[in-house]
């Protein structure tokens, strides 16, 4: 079997902004292929020190133009009991009907 990958034209699909909590960086994101819609979850932080990292959650039509779920993110180090730590891992998979 073969594979090509190209790199997307409008690279890059998400960029650092809108709000505190994703104006550093938005990086190592996951992405899930559900009902013909992408889900992005991306890792986000709003500065360099501190590094507080989030999850923040995007949908697209088309895997390329991404809109924001909410105007916060979905899971911050406080929802997890850690409010000076960081979520580091934003990858998810489905195995059946769990996530």
């Amino acid at each position: 079997m073969s594979l090509t990958i190209t790199r997307c034209p409008e690279n890059p699909i998400i960029w650092p902004d809108k709000w505190d909590w994703r104006m550093s960086n938005t990086y190592n994101p996951g992405v899930l292929y559900e009902d013909g819609r992408f889900y992005m979850y991306e890792r986000t932080a709003g500065s360099l020190r501190p590094h507080h990292c989030y999850v923040g959650l995007l949908e697209s039509e088309d895997g390329i133009h991404f809109q924001h779920v909410s105007d916060k993110p979905i899971l911050t180090p406080e929802m997890i009991g850690y409010p000076y730590g960081s979520v580091q891992d934003p990858r998810v998979v489905k195995i059946e009907d769990t996530y």
